[in-house]
């Protein structure tokens, strides 16, 4: 089932003591969309006013040519009148109820919507609750209550999803269990989902589109890969986060190595085996830029799994929040931008590396690509001390191997 994009507006604006959510968003809805952020950003608030559980809040909130809050008109559209599913991310099941009772309770309440082909048995498939069903709450695991709850919140056939952070509360296991469930949602069911979170890895796992939401403001919205590799949002993805999303086709499993062997365009890639991927199926790949190494030429005889041909499209900087005029002050860093290139392979661009001056030392930051945490590089420049205009005349004496190569390149070439 395709999930068509809905027009969505929002300006919403709302005080709680020294915090001021002030956001404009004013893109369609298609698939999942993420609110992103650290947490405080407002993301949870501007969730509840899209709801209609925040009555307080100035501007309008519009969605499929209907208008559901209006502030200047007074026009307010409440809660339950609003064709909006709610996730918590608590589940807030009747638990005096079974899970069989828990969703037939919003099956009937809502058999008069006619949206999609929502029926109980086929949410009940989807999510594999079948086992589940006399079960009560209690006797639960934390992710098969967020299954039984999302289940429960598709069968009020809503027109608009809303997440919010539902797998906070579990451990990377549970995580790992519900993730494939919250992926084929707008597939399976043809239902926009606003999705919250402050994890890097669900969403780059979930989303289409991200809105970057921070300080109460609206920092970015995009298309996930461009948000993911935007360096200069690193106060809010994460410092050493940015990277590339890449789309790759299991071709087999491997059970001797207990790895999964993916094809990217023709090249090979490997990864820990995930049985649950089935062969032929299309798999995300998130590659952070500190994760990777470059080389001019293919390497060969080193422990390396995975190396791919690719080119360098983009240079980008580091740390755009330091002066360039102080860059010195802080160690030499050496910022890396993950960049995909036409071939659909990702390899990081450097930026720009500044040789402390007078002891003819750098200490790239722990994680930046190539690098050992921890370790202090010594670098021998061949004539200048100031910036790296040629890195390939610089010596590792530090005994591990990184690759500054500083040109647009293309490896294998």
């Amino acid at each position: 089932m395709t999930c068509r994009a809905v027009p969505f507006r929002c300006t919403a604006r709302l005080s709680f003591g020294d915090f001021t959510l002030d956001a404009r968003i004013d893109a369609p809805l298609s698939g999942t969309t993420a609110l992103f952020g650290p947490s405080g950003g407002g993301k949870s608030t501007l969730l509840r006013i899209i709801a209609g559980l925040e009555s307080r809040a100035e501007g309008k909130v519009t969605f499929d040519g209907a208008t559901w809050a209006d502030s200047a008109s007074g026009a307010f559209l409440p809660a339950h009148k609003r064709p909006v599913g709610y996730v918590f991310q608590d589940g807030r099941l009747f638990t005096h109820l079974t899970v069989a009772q828990n969703l037939r309770y919003a099956d009937r309440r809502s058999r008069h919507r006619a949206r999609g082909a929502i029926e109980l048995a086929t949410v009940i498939d989807r999510l594999s609750l079948t086992p589940l069903l006399p079960r009560r709450p209690d006797t639960l695991s934390g992710g098969e209550r967020q299954r039984v709850a999302l289940a429960r919140t598709l069968l009020t056939r809503p027109a608009l999803l809303l997440l919010d952070e539902p797998l906070s509360a579990l451990d990377r296991g549970r995580k790992a269990d519900i993730l494939p469930y919250l992926r084929d949602l707008p597939g399976s069911f043809g239902i926009p989902t606003l999705y919250v979170s402050h994890a890097v890895e669900e969403i780059a796992q979930l989303a289409e589109t991200v809105i970057v939401l921070a300080d109460g403001r609206v920092r970015g919205i995009g298309p996930v890969a461009d948000m993911l590799e935007r360096i200069d949002l690193q106060p809010v993805t994460g410092r050493f986060e940015a990277g590339a999303l890449l789309e790759a086709r299991v071709v087999a499993q491997d059970d001797a190595w207990r790895l999964t062997r993916l094809d990217l365009e023709g090249q090979s890639l490997a990864m820990p085996m995930l049985t649950a991927l089935a062969l032929g199926e299309s798999v995300r790949l998130r590659v952070r830029a500190r994760d990777v190494t470059l080389a001019t030429r293919r390497p060969e005889g080193i422990s390396t799994r995975n190396i791919l041909d690719g080119s360098g499209e983009d240079i980008g900087d580091q740390h755009p929040q330091y002066p360039r005029r102080n860059r010195r002050q802080h160690h030499g860093r050496t910022g890396h931008r993950l960049c995909r290139s036409h071939r659909g392979t990702g390899y990081p661009a450097p930026a720009r590396a500044h040789h402390a001056r007078g002891g003819g030392r750098t200490r790239p930051d722990p994680g930046v690509a190539g690098s050992c945490p921890r370790q202090e590089r010594q670098l021998r420049p061949a004539r200048d001390r100031g910036r790296l205009e040629h890195p390939e005349r610089y010596e590792d004496r530090s005994g591990c191997s990184i690759f500054l190569f500083w040109r647009v390149f293309r490896v294998g070439q």
